[in-house]
């Protein structure tokens, strides 16, 4: 994938899709000296600080395509903010058999678990767990960020 490199003849922002910050487990160390665009699909990532994290956590050189503008919309975008649905403080990683995973260790009936669950396509997987009683949210890079609700509303909580 190219990513557009939007320069004006002060600073420099990373056009990236905010699914692949959240994909990334970056979104929420994104500083607000990035921005967004309005529909909260896309981060502008500040070129000295965010732009790296997203270069580092990609873990490969990304392609870049450069737009120099005399004056870039990107500055009237608004601020950067975290999407309501990512968790600010995410659980810590553990190594288990040679793979990195993210939260407590699982106990081996949650690894037995897992490994059922593995099998499952995203449909019969999302169907599981809607039939528990679940509200189930697909996030790719199709999804409408603006039409999620917020954390709160999904733990049920009043806003």
């Amino acid at each position: 994938m190219t990513y557009r490199f939007i320069t004006d003849p002060g600073h420099g922002w990373l056009e990236v899709p905010m699914a692949e910050l959240v994909k990334l487990e970056i979104a929420h160390t994104i500083s607000k000296h990035s921005y967004m665009s309005r529909d909260g699909k896309l981060a502008y990532l500040e070129e000295d600080c965010d732009a790296p994290r997203f270069n580092d956590a990609k873990g490969e050189p990304v392609d870049i395509d450069t737009v120099d503008q005399a004056e870039t919309f990107v500055r009237t975008l608004p601020r950067y903010q975290c999407p309501d649905y990512v968790d600010p403080d995410p659980p810590k990683p553990y190594r288990s058999g040679g793979e990195i995973f993210a939260g407590k260790e699982p106990s081996d009936s949650e690894q037995r678990e897992a490994q059922r669950l593995d099998t499952l396509d995203t449909t019969e997987l999302v169907e599981g767990l809607e039939a528990s009683g679940l509200s189930v949210h697909v996030i790719d890079e199709d999804t409408d960020f603006s039409k999620l609700p917020s954390l709160g509303e999904m733990l049920g909580r009043k806003e």
